[in-house]
C-alpha cells in the first residue's frame, strides 16, 4: 500500500474547507449586493420626493454618511451632513474621505440637531434622519430655498415661494422701460448671499429675472481666456 502524499492529502483537505465555506462567502456578497440595492433604491426613493439631483443637499443625522455616499452615486448633489458626536464626526469625515469624496462633494460638520449650520435659503433640499427626525421642522425650512423640500422623518414640507418678489423680465424692468422694482423684500442692509460662476464673462451682457429663474445674454468680447466659454451665450440659473 502505498503512502498517502501529503500535498495531495492538503489540496483535498482544502478543497473540503472551501466547499464548506462556499454558500457563507456566497451569502455575504448576496447580502452585500443586496444592501447595496437597496441603498441605491432608497437613494432613488429620496431622490424623487425632494426633486432635486442638482445643488445642495443637508442631511443632518446621518450618521456615517450611509446616505449621503448612497445620494452622492445617485446624483450630482452636494452632500452636508451634520452631525453632533465628535466620534460620529470623525467616522464619518474618515468614510468621505476613504470614498473620495470629503471636501469635494461631501461635507461633514459638528454641531446640534435642532440648528443648522447654513445661512437662510440656501439648500435645495434637507433630509433628517436618525435623531435629527425630531428637529424643528422650521429649521430645515429656514436653509432650504423657495419651493426647495424639507423631509423630516416622514413629514414632507415645501418651502412657499415667498409674496413680494418682483420680476425684472426685460433690461429696464418691464416692457414699459420703467427701471423701478416694485420689490417688497429686498431691503438694506444688503448682504451677500451667494457667490455663483461665472465670476467673469464676456460683454456686452444683460440679465432678467422671474419665478425664480436667471436667464443671462453674455456677448461676443472676451478679454481674457477665463472668459471664452461663455462667448454667445445664453445660459439660465436657479435664481
Amino acid at each position: 500500500m502505498k503512502p498517502e502524499c501529503p500535498v495531495l492529502k492538503s489540496v483535498s483537505a482544502f478543497s473540503s474547507l472551501w466547499l464548506k465555506l462556499l454558500p457563507v462567502v456566497l451569502l455575504i456578497c448576496g447580502l452585500s449586493f443586496a444592501a447595496r440595492s437597496a441603498d441605491r433604491s432608497d437613494a432613488q426613493a429620496l431622490l424623487r420626493q425632494i426633486g432635486a439631483t442638482k445643488g445642495i443637499c443637508a442631511l443632518p443625522g446621518d450618521t456615517g454618511c450611509r446616505l449621503a455616499l448612497s445620494l452622492a452615486h445617485a446624483s450630482e448633489l452636494v452632500l452636508y451632513v451634520q452631525l453632533a458626536d465628535p466620534a460620529e464626526v470623525e467616522a464619518a469625515r474618515r468614510r468621505a474621505y476613504d470614498a473620495g469624496l470629503y471636501g469635494t462633494r461631501l461635507f461633514v460638520e459638528q454641531g446640534p440637531l435642532d440648528h443648522l449650520y447654513l445661512a437662510d435659503n440656501v439648500a435645495d433640499a434637507v433630509i433628517a434622519t436618525g435623531t435629527a427626525e425630531k428637529m424643528p421642522v422650521n429649521e430645515a425650512l429656514r436653509v432650504v430655498h423657495p419651493e426647495g423640500k424639507a423631509l423630516v422623518g416622514a413629514r414632507l414640507e415645501t418651502k412657499p415661494f415667498p409674496a413680494g418678489v418682483d420680476n425684472w423680465t426685460h433690461p429696464y424692468h418691464s416692457p414699459d422701460n420703467n427701471p423701478v422694482s416694485h420689490d417688497t423684500l429686498a431691503r438694506g442692509p444688503y448682504l451677500t448671499q451667494f457667490l455663483a460662476d461665472p465670476r467673469y464673462a464676456p460683454l456686452p451682457q444683460v440679465a432678467v429675472a422671474a419665478a425664480g429663474r436667471v436667464f443671462k445674454a453674455f456677448g461676443h468680447i472676451a478679454f481674457k481666456e477665463r472668459e471664452e466659454p461663455w462667448l454667445n451665450t445664453l445660459a439660465a440659473f436657479n435664481g
